[in-house]
């Protein structure tokens, strides 16, 4: 593989690296070029939205990140997933589209991070939404994110509704107005009985602009740099090693693990750290791999005396049927 340029190289097709991909090459005289380590996202599993649980299984389109007890790799606990396909794991996650609620956002102002306030925010989303309850103050429409309000079309899910409602909680429509506290069916990015991914959204539209590239089962090894300037990246496809220059910009979106990973292989971490695995310090930076923290979310089980739960959809016939929204030259067609 020969040596290109390019004005900016965003290593990871993800979230962010899809919206990032889109927003850049608006201007034709900028180059983009966007990289993923998973591939293309054509498996049918991933559109339809059902199919997301078969997808976590599945090494091609995951990674796999191993939690320990205290760093003991004997006190193995299981492990964190991340998709690795384009679009990430919004390519493979429950389509559940919830915002943090105003206060989470002011409270990151209050913290240290100006510009991240609800009031920044806000506008932001509603420009990315298009939601079929239609435009409100915390709403949008019109933006390539489309939202859908979800049922689960189960006696169950009725029933829980119902018994919180009964309980005084207060039955939400939407539960991404001003005040969230309530109970009711979530919002998903679910257009016409499909996912509607990061790649979906903002990256299948404009695939043919001229100004961008996007490659995939390609890995970045490591950030180039001239002194301690980045200027490109190494990038490895089918055992081929590349390098590519960045004019502008390198911007690493490759998720919360992979990213700090990809720092430290490429000199920026701590330096003890660094030196220890004979890795050169390029910047000694004792926060880079450190301090994470992520939110627990809790899933409630019962076996039910009638086999009417929401696993059955999940699996055989069930899973079947929920592909009825897919016309039938969808499953054989090339996605668009």
């Amino acid at each position: 593989m020969s040596l290109s340029t390019y004005d900016y190289v965003i290593v990871g097709a993800g979230s962010a690296g899809c919206v990032l991909a889109y927003r850049l090459s608006e201007d034709p005289n900028t180059s983009v070029l966007l990289i993923e380590a998973g591939p293309e996202d054509k498996n049918r599993l991933i559109h339809v939205p059902r199919g997301y649980r078969r997808t976590h299984s599945d090494p091609r389109l995951m990674w796999y990140f191993p939690v320990t007890a205290d760093g003991d790799p004997r006190e193995w606990q299981g492990s964190l997933l991340g998709g690795k396909v384009l679009g990430g794991t919004s390519s493979v996650n429950s389509m559940v589209y919830v915002r943090g609620q105003p206060q989470d956002y002011d409270g990151w102002v209050s913290l240290g991070a100006p510009g991240w306030g609800w009031k920044d925010v806000a506008p932001c989303f509603k420009r990315m939404e298009d939601h079929e309850f239609g435009e409100s103050d915390t709403r949008g429409v019109g933006g390539p994110l489309h939202i859908s309000s979800r049922r689960c079309g189960d006696a169950v899910c009725a029933a829980v509704i119902e018994a919180g409602v009964a309980m005084r909680l207060p039955r939400k429509e939407d539960l991404n107005e001003r005040d969230q506290e309530g109970i009711g069916y979530f919002p998903a990015t679910v257009k016409n009985g499909r996912r509607v991914s990061a790649a979906r959204a903002f990256l299948a539209p404009i695939r043919r602009r001229a100004n961008l590239t996007v490659v995939t089962d390609t890995t970045v090894t490591r950030i180039v740099f001239d002194s301690r300037r980045a200027v490109g990246v190494t990038c490895v496809k089918r055992g081929v090693s590349r390098d590519v220059r960045a004019v502008k910009d390198i911007i690493v979106s490759a998720g919360a693990l992979q990213s700090p990973k990809l720092l430290q292989l490429s000199g920026i971490g701590p330096a003890d750290h660094l030196r220890s695995l004979a890795i050169p310090v390029v910047c000694d930076s004792p926060g880079v791999g450190a301090n994470l923290r992520d939110h627990w979310g809790l899933r409630l089980q019962f076996r039910l005396l009638q086999s009417t739960g929401h696993n059955r959809q999940l699996r055989g016939v069930g899973l079947g049927l929920s592909a009825t929204p897919f016309k039938v030259s969808s499953w054989s067609a090339p996605q668009p």
